[in-house]
């Protein structure tokens, strides 16, 4: 007997989310318009979220879930999930965001007016549930107005996206990113190097290879803020942003881009380091401004702030 295979694939990593998976997972049962799956993957959680997901999603069967025998992090987790799903394409939520009801319609619709896009982002709802209140993410993020003030309409389609990302920024958040496998598959997984930033990472190489990149104005879910998620933990300013960029500078895709992204990256490094002076935290200041330093050895800036570094100044 034939095996339907699901448009789409929805990823979506756990680690102790016990509080919010049951909210998040309730928001994919029904999702109109289109055939998919959801596959869950716990990273070794420690509290009751396996249990949680197993019981809600036991009379589901378009709900998958596998289990990590160790906590490998965010990045394996996803990778984890691209192997096995079936869809054509792949969406990705955390284990604490809620998807809203037009998560794959609003994707869905793009793919049916462009054959080529390959690759699709969305503006998204920052959710602070506790004080019940939303912001859209392009009306916070100036950087994202900006990029995404430049087109007109409700959907605009970016044949060279990667020129738009260095330019501006990267508007892609993952909970809003839904990627075609196959250009997945050109351009590899999520770095399992990177504490953080690795979305960013693979969403750069995979504009440089995209051959359509949609960007829907409308959002499709909620992203949890929360103030000791991964995202919010006291990784400097821009967590392991300096090293993402050296690893893109490095990238034989981005050749001549090399000294845009080490300049990123030596900015990024510099606000890591003001950050750690500024809050005390000297070991981590000093490790920053080394960072600094093996980026660009002889700038001013760049010794004066290792200096101030090591003698402890804010």
């Amino acid at each position: 007997m034939a095996v339907d295979v699901p448009f789409f694939s929805i990823i979506v990593p756990t680690f102790n989310v016990e509080p919010f998976i049951e909210e998040t997972l309730r928001s994919l049962f029904d999702l109109k318009g289109c055939t998919y799956e959801v596959l869950v993957i716990d990273d070794n959680s420690t509290d009751g979220t396996l249990a949680i997901v197993n019981a809600l999603t036991a009379n589901h069967p378009q709900f998958h879930v596998l289990q990590s025998n160790q906590n490998l992090g965010v990045a394996a987790a996803r990778n984890l999930g691209i192997k096995e799903c079936r869809g054509q394409w792949i969406s990705f939520l955390d284990g604490d965001d809620i998807a809203l009801s037009n998560f794959l319609s609003s994707r869905l619709e793009v793919i049916e007016k462009k054959d080529a896009v390959d690759f699709i982002a969305s503006d998204f709802y920052l959710w602070w549930d506790s004080a019940q209140k939303l912001e859209l993410a392009s009306d916070n993020i100036p950087t994202w107005n900006t990029a995404i003030s430049l087109f007109t309409g409700d959907l605009f389609f970016v044949d060279s996206p990667s020129r738009l990302f260095i330019d501006h920024t990267c508007i892609v958040q993952t909970g809003a990113a839904t990627i075609r496998k196959d250009l997945l598959a050109k351009v590899g997984l999520f770095s399992t190097d990177l504490k953080t930033n690795e979305d960013t990472h693979l969403w750069h190489r995979a504009a440089r290879r995209s051959e359509l990149f949609a960007f829907v104005k409308s959002p499709n879910h909620l992203y949890r803020q929360r103030p000791h998620s991964l995202s919010n933990t006291d990784r400097g300013k821009h967590g392991d942003s300096p090293k993402m960029f050296l690893m893109l500078a490095n990238d034989p895709l981005f050749e001549a881009d090399k000294a845009h992204f080490k300049s990123r990256a030596l900015s990024h490094s510099l606000q890591n380091t003001y950050y750690y002076r500024e809050s005390g935290q000297r070991l981590r200041a000093i490790r920053s401004a080394f960072t600094a330093l093996t980026i660009s050895p002889i700038e001013a800036v760049v010794l004066k702030n290792l200096l101030a570094s090591l003698l402890g100044l804010r």
